[in-house]
């Protein structure tokens, strides 16, 4: 399921206007990703935990000419799974 189809799920089950739903989907990954920009996190109880990690600076390799690179430190979104969300996917 993409977006569109997620908006139009939505909309079908709460008879909102699709432009309504998708203004309102977009406001709230909106501030998820602006509290994970500022490193902090949004716990959905029921749902989960999103996050950001730090990666450490690494070692890799191009996989075109084979030579040695420093893959560089980076801040990644990260998503726990609540157990209520892993009990309803098994």
């Amino acid at each position: 399921m993409n977006k569109s189809e997620l908006i139009a799920c939505i909309a079908e089950k709460t008879s909102y206007d699709q432009i309504l739903v998708k203004n309102n989907i977009d406001v709230f990954l909106d501030i998820i990703q602006q509290e994970l920009s500022k490193g902090g996190k949004v716990q959905i109880t029921g749902f989960g935990t999103f996050e950001s990690r730090q990666r450490k600076p690494k070692k890799g390799r191009n996989p075109q000419t084979g030579g040695e690179l420093i893959i560089p430190f980076r801040i990644v979104p990260f998503f726990r799974p609540s157990k209520e969300f892993k009990e309803k996917i098994n």
